[in-house]
C-alpha cells in the first residue's frame, strides 16, 4: 500500500485506459501523487487482459476513442456487466455521455480535463458507495456530472 499526500493508506488501484501516451502519462502521475496506484493500457483488449489479471482494480478511467476490438463504451459495457464492482468514468473531447444514461458508480469527463478534476472524481466514485445528489457546492459537482440547485 501506499501513503497519499494526506499521509493516509491508500490501496486503491486505478486502470487508465487511454491511447495518447501524453495524457496517459500525466493522469497515470496524477495518480501516483494522489496515493493511488495506477496500470495503464493502451486499449480496450489491453485493459480487459489487466481485469482478468489484477482482481485488486477498484477503477477504470477509459477513453471513449481507442484503438483495438473494444472501444471505451464497449469496455464499460463489459466492465459493468462481468466487475460490477469497479467504478468506471469515461472521458472524451468529441463525444459527450448524458449522465442520467449511465449507471450507478459510472462518471463522464469531458475532455480537456485537468488532472486534479478527474482525481476528486475518483476519490467520490471509490469513497462513497453511493453519490448523493445533493451536498457537493462546489465546481467540482460538474466535474462528476451532478446538478447542484
Amino acid at each position: 500500500m501506499q501513503q497519499s499526500a494526506t499521509g493516509k493508506e491508500d490501496s486503491h488501484r486505478i486502470l487508465v485506459v487511454e491511447a495518447d501516451a501524453i495524457l496517459r502519462t500525466a493522469i497515470v502521475a496524477a495518480i501516483g501523487v494522489a496515493g493511488f496506484r495506477a496500470i495503464e493500457a493502451e486499449t480496450g483488449d489491453g485493459a480487459l487482459r489487466c481485469l482478468d489479471r489484477h482482481g485488486d482494480i477498484a477503477l477504470v478511467f477509459t477513453a471513449i476513442n481507442i484503438p483495438g476490438n473494444v472501444d471505451g463504451v464497449a469496455l464499460a459495457v463489459q466492465i459493468h456487466r462481468h466487475w460490477p464492482d469497479i467504478a468506471i468514468v469515461i472521458t472524451s473531447g468529441i463525444v459527450s455521455l448524458r449522465q442520467s444514461s449511465l449507471p450507478r458508480r459510472c462518471r463522464f469527463l469531458k475532455k480537456p480535463y485537468r488532472p486534479d478534476d478527474a482525481i476528486v472524481c475518483f476519490r467520490l466514485l471509490l469513497e462513497l458507495e453511493e453519490i448523493p445528489d445533493f451536498g457537493l457546492q462546489s465546481r467540482h459537482a460538474d466535474v462528476i456530472g451532478l446538478e447542484t440547485n
